[in-house]
């Protein structure tokens, strides 16, 4: 499997996490939802996650930066979302 980071995806659930709204974690986890109606697994620090545990846990209950790393199969679909808390070394 290739593996493809992209900085954009951590921007865009750290901008969810600042809002801290109902409305964004709705429109979080609806995206979320559609990319698992694909069937695309979603991972929250290495486990498998639910999309509103993953939205809670990025706009509501830890207010910190996430990384979305995209993980592609060999024809270069998009298979696997896992989000890691981004931590200052």
């Amino acid at each position: 499997m290739k593996r493809s980071r992209y900085i954009s995806g951590s921007s865009v659930y750290n901008g969810y996490c600042q809002e801290k709204d109902m409305d964004t974690y709705e429109r979080m986890k609806g995206d979320l939802e559609a990319y698992n109606e694909q069937g695309i697994t979603l991972r929250l620090s290495g486990k498998r996650a639910s999309s509103e545990r993953i939205a809670s846990v990025c706009c509501i209950r830890e207010c910190g930066a996430y990384m979305g790393d995209y993980v592609l199969d060999e024809s270069g679909r998009l298979v696997e979302i896992r989000f890691d808390k981004i931590r200052k070394r």
